[in-house]
């Protein structure tokens, strides 16, 4: 779970196209168990460029948009079993690129309902990792670093509906599909040497969905909240 904070500016070069990028950092972050803790120093950042029809979001448009995120991760295992606990560090760096195409459909003079499909490109990965000997761990981990080349198809709808003049809600649902997908394997060494396959369980088709609130400041100002859920590629392991 990801609580984050989101700007985004643009400038509109005509009725018809706008650039603009954004920054989105996150404030706190949580994961199973705490093992895995993300610094948030450093947040993603990104452009993009955007062709419509229409300004009131009806018609054709086209959106082009790049990204890039680099985060270091700190690892702490506990103690399961008979194992030892350790702790360690590594980075995780994301950046890819997306082409979205959307058509937007009036419903009377307060929504907008768009049907979208799109590819997306990601290339990741994550640092190698070790840990530290001390008199409690006598046999400390270690793993390789893992790339990992993904391509997305996109699916699903966007509506926008104005409540008041200046304020809306948002909401989409879709579903990714990848059409290819390059993981590297983990190979560990430390109590032994294992090399393990990270496309095992992994979810090719996976659904999203938001949904969200605006209020416009001003004709070039807009603050907005919003929730959004996205289901992750990889699965936790199913016991036999």
């Amino acid at each position: 779970n990801n609580t984050s904070g989101l700007i985004i500016g643009a400038y509109r070069f005509s009725d018809h196209i706008r650039f603009g990028g954004y920054l989105d950092q996150n404030l706190s972050q949580s994961t199973p168990g705490g093992i895995v803790q993300l610094n948030n120093g450093s947040p993603m950042v990104g452009i993009f460029g955007v062709w419509s029809q229409n300004m009131d979001g009806t018609g054709a448009e086209v959106k082009i948009s790049a990204g890039y995120a680099n985060k270091d991760a700190t690892l702490t295992r506990p103690v399961v079993g008979v194992s030892e606990a350790g702790a360690g560090s590594t980075s995780l760096t994301t950046q890819g690129v997306m082409g979205l195409l959307r058509y937007g459909f009036a419903i009377g003079n307060k929504t907008v309902v768009s049907p979208y499909i799109g590819m997306r490109y990601v290339a990741g990965g994550m640092g190698a990792y070790s840990e530290g000997q001390s008199n409690t761990v006598s046999s400390p981990l270690t793993y390789n670093a893992i790339d990992n080349y993904t391509t997305t198809a996109l699916f699903g709808f966007m509506s926008s509906h104005r409540l008041a003049e200046k304020t809306g809600l948002l909401m989409s649902a879709g579903v990714e599909k990848d059409t290819n997908a390059n993981i590297g394997n983990l190979i560990t060494t430390g109590n032994g040497e294992f090399n393990i396959a990270m496309n095992n369980n992994y979810r090719s088709v996976r659904p999203t969905a938001s949904l969200g609130a605006f209020h416009d400041l001003s004709a070039n100002e807009r603050i907005g909240i919003s929730a959004i859920y996205r289901q992750e590629a990889y699965q936790a392991p199913q016991q036999q």
